[in-house]
């Protein structure tokens, strides 16, 4: 299914490089699918210390991996959508996507942007981006359809990770911006396509969608049973 999985990654910059022309720039730089491997540890280190704040070994647990991501991830399957760095510098995350697949159905649980990164002109639309690249990958691999979980649903809309340093006043407000980017991010990208709900979950069926394609075979790839969030 992992193959199968990689080919969201050219639809998904189709979509983010098919902006007006009138701001078309080079400000993307790429897009990454990628399969979570130790859920809340993909960064982690192994560090010796040496004085001057210096490091005799400095090991990473998934070296391969982009490190200095700050998403909460809520499912096993995450898309990365990649700025370019600043003089040539490494590339920086700037939107992120979580989503797992069960019964042939594509579930989005996280769409998440990262704080104080605004999206040039152009691509301030980029959930909806998202949601349709998905959209047209269910039609090209036979899909049953595509879900988006409603916010409130979600365990992080009600208990957010808010900075423990902060005062009761600024948790409160940062646990309140939290929540209204979430229901944005959620319950607004679809209902801007038109989505309808149904229980926890806005969902729309793929019209095409044949129930005996020889070609697909699609099994379930799960979220963990116990969220992390």
């Amino acid at each position: 299914m992992w193959s199968t999985l990689r080919r969201l990654e050219p639809i998904l910059r189709k979509h983010f490089e098919s902006h007006n022309e009138k701001y078309r720039s080079d400000w993307i730089s790429h897009v990454a699918v990628r399969l979570r491997a130790l859920p809340g540890a993909e960064d982690r280190e192994f560090r010796i210390s040496w004085p001057g704040d210096r490091s005799l070994l400095n090991l990473r647990v998934l070296p391969w991996r982009e490190p200095g991501c700050w998403a909460f991830w809520s499912s096993p399957i995450t898309v990365l959508v990649f700025k370019r760095g600043k003089d040539g510098g490494k590339p920086v995350a700037v939107r992120c996507m979580s989503f797992f697949v069960e019964d042939e159905v594509i579930y989005i649980a996280q769409l998440q942007g990262m704080k104080k990164i605004d999206m040039p002109p152009g691509l301030k639309d980029w959930t909806e981006r998202m949601l349709r690249a998905c959209m047209e990958f269910a039609q090209q691999e036979n899909f049953r359809g595509v879900s988006v979980a409603l916010a409130q649903s979600q365990y992080s809309f009600h208990h957010p990770y808010v900075h423990p340093w902060l005062s009761p006043d600024e948790r409160l407000r940062e646990t309140d911006r939290i929540r209204e980017k979430m229901q944005t991010h959620l319950d607004g990208s679809a209902h801007a396509l038109g989505w309808p709900l149904e229980g926890e979950w806005f969902r729309w069926a793929n019209p095409s969608y044949r129930r005996d394609a020889p070609w697909t075979r699609h099994r379930s790839l799960r979220r963990p049973a116990q969220r992390l969030q």
